[in-house]
């Protein structure tokens, strides 16, 4: 009798064991989740400011946009730098025609003080003539100094307007999110962490960025931010 009824016993919890998960045992990522309060910042931020004057006659991005570095965000107004390149062009090539021309002439002086020298040691020429040559072949040799000079000014004045047409047209300097109001609080003089505490900032700051896109002047006109933190 006594072994029956633990054999009976032994039944019933049998029947109330606990389930178990069983599973194949392999390699494979663990998920873990953690919840807790923080903010979500960008990994990297950069600024993007209006680097000319001009009026904004293209914007091809909105807040929030993704973009890949190289993407098109907007174009200033190119007529001014245009026109600006060509008269630097056109000055070049002004000054490289003088430049040519006053070597021209002082070959010329050159070989004419050489032969005023030999007829001269000669006593063919008379002194005053002589000199006459070196002074001619002395002049002409400023005026080549000089318009080598106009040439490497002309030079440079054509490369600055090129990069100033450059400007006009911005593109993304990284791959990203554009975040327009970030760079507009901070133009305001918000930090962004206070923003949500600062009673109609969110106005003010479409306010500055509608004033901002008339005028495409020198301030931050965007960010982009990097990838988010996990």
């Amino acid at each position: 009798v006594l072994v029956l009824g633990a054999a009976a016993a032994v039944a019933r919890n049998w029947n109330k064991a606990t389930p178990v998960l069983t599973a194949r045992v392999a390699t494979q990522d663990i998920v873990s989740k953690v919840t807790a309060n923080g903010k979500i910042q960008a990994e990297k931020k950069v600024d993007l400011s209006a680097l000319v004057m001009g009026q904004i006659v293209n914007l091809a991005v909105r807040d929030g946009d993704a973009v890949k570095k190289g993407d098109f965000l907007l174009q200033i107004d190119r007529n001014r730098a245009v026109a600006e390149e060509a008269g630097s062009a056109a000055a070049l090539a002004g000054s490289l025609a003088a430049r040519d021309s006053a070597q021209a002439t002082l070959g010329q002086a050159r070989r004419d003080a050489d032969r005023a020298k030999r007829n001269y040691e000669s006593n063919i020429l008379p002194e005053a003539e002589h000199q006459r040559a070196k002074a001619v072949l002395e002049t002409a040799a400023a005026d080549f100094e000089v318009a080598q000079r106009r040439v490497e000014q002309n030079r440079a004045n054509l490369n600055a307007s090129r990069d100033t047409l450059s400007k006009t047209t911005v593109r993304a300097p990284i791959d990203g999110i554009v975040d327009v109001r970030a760079a507009q609080l901070r133009r305001m003089g918000v930090d962004e962490r206070q923003a949500g505490e600062v009673d109609g900032v969110a106005g003010r700051a479409r306010d500055v960025g509608r004033e901002r896109e008339r005028r495409g002047v020198g301030q931050a006109c965007a960010v982009v931010c990097g990838h988010r933190l996990r």
